[in-house]
């Protein structure tokens, strides 16, 4: 049984051959292991305006493609198949060359050169890399976005803060002249109440005037300064 009619039963259904060679062994030497010229001679023009449409990190690699009009070839050939193809349990004992020149008879024997393939692979590849720097630009542009954002909110949150600390401050300045104030008319109070005590007890010597002394009221509220960090924070 040759190379190709072992595969075609046991691996892959590649379906009738085209110029098929005679029975008998297939000539690898005759299959080439490797890509035809340089593979930077290989196609990669994708539909970059498309790709900028896409809308995120959540799309599907598919779409990826989709975006970019890469079309599925019409040799089915695509090289996630020849991924496919070289991962079949059938292969997995063979060395890396092995399993290459196997997938190789399959192609040609389909007429399907290894070159469209691979640039199957480079377009998709080179898709993948716009999308990227087109995700990097957006996710760049979101940073920004929101370091603005939060510069902005902490500008707010200052000002609201000066402008609360100034309403403590004056709340302050409040108490502090509510209690002299009161401190000063406790003072002539009790100056007054003294001389009406004189007055009386020169008549009389159970005196119903009375001087107590009038403790002013503290204030109950705790002042915060809010310019202070809390503790732990």
């Amino acid at each position: 049984m040759s190379l190709g009619d072992w595969l075609d039963k046991y691996v892959i259904s590649i379906g009738p051959r085209k110029d098929a060679p005679p029975s008998g062994e297939v000539d690898l030497s005759e299959i080439g292991l490797k890509a035809d010229g340089k593979m930077d001679a290989i196609a990669a023009q994708v539909d970059e305006s498309k790709l900028r449409a896409v809308p995120g990190l959540d799309t599907p690699f598919q779409k990826i493609y989709d975006a970019a009009r890469i079309a599925v070839p019409e040799h089915k050939f695509t090289v996630e198949k020849i991924g496919e193809m070289l991962a079949h349990p059938k292969l997995a004992s063979l060395a890396r060359e092995a399993k290459a020149a196997a997938v190789l008879v399959a192609l040609d024997a389909q007429g399907v050169s290894i070159n469209s393939v691979l640039e199957d692979a480079v377009k998709k590849d080179r898709a993948l890399d716009i999308f990227e720097k087109v995700q990097r630009d957006h996710l760049k542009q979101s940073v920004q976005a929101k370091e603005e954002e939060n510069r902005r909110l902490v500008e707010e949150i200052e000002k609201v803060t000066r402008e609360k600390q100034k309403l403590i401050e004056d709340n302050k300045k409040a108490i502090v002249d509510i209690q002299a104030k009161a401190a000063d008319w406790l003072e002539r109070k009790r100056a007054m109440e003294n001389n009406l005590h004189e007055i009386v007890q020169h008549f009389t010597t159970d005196n119903p005037i009375t001087i107590e002394a009038i403790e002013l009221p503290a204030a109950t509220v705790k002042i915060t300064d809010l310019t202070q960090p809390k503790k732990g924070s």
